[in-house]
């Protein structure tokens, strides 16, 4: 909460098993598709919907949720020449002010998304705790991974 105004830690003083702040650009080549739109993002949270009948009264036409989706390619985050990855645990980020997507549905067709996302050359200021590599992670630099409340706070600046 309020991750805009903590103080950050620049990338070359990280040390692990501590939580930090850290602020710097998305730098990645392993995106992700935001699905039906070709879009390019390391992260996207999105739900799509259905006009159709619902349950209120007469069973008139609403929006329902028809599915959602939520992937991390998993991605580096940059400052000068300092690097750090952060990883890829889907359920433990949670983004605040992300660039969001919407698609009108196309005619005839009653369907309609929307789409928070993170793109490489975003700048975010991320609060997690800090850890060596493992397995299948880059070696070399080090990693953000979830706090103890399991959660990995990013916030997209602008």
């Amino acid at each position: 909460m309020f991750l805009s105004l903590r103080r950050k830690t620049r990338i070359s003083d990280l040390k692990p098993g501590k939580v930090v702040v850290i602020e710097g650009e998305i730098l990645s080549n392993n995106e992700l598709s935001l699905p039906g739109t070709g879009t390019r993002c390391v992260y996207f949270d999105m739900v799509t919907e259905v006009y159709k009948k619902g349950p209120r009264g007469k069973g008139r036409p609403l929006w329902l949720p028809l599915k959602a989706d939520r992937r991390c390619a998993g991605f580096m985050v940059g400052e000068g020449n300092e690097e750090v990855w952060i990883c890829d645990d889907v359920q433990a980020i949670i983004v605040n002010n992300g660039v969001h997507e919407a698609g009108q549905p196309p005619k005839k067709e009653f369907r309609r998304y929307s789409a928070c996302m993170l793109q490489k050359g975003n700048r975010v200021k991320i609060r997690g705790l800090v850890d060596e590599p493992r397995q299948g992670e880059p070696s070399g630099v080090l990693v953000i991974r979830p706090t103890r409340r399991d959660i990995i706070e990013i916030l997209r600046r602008k």
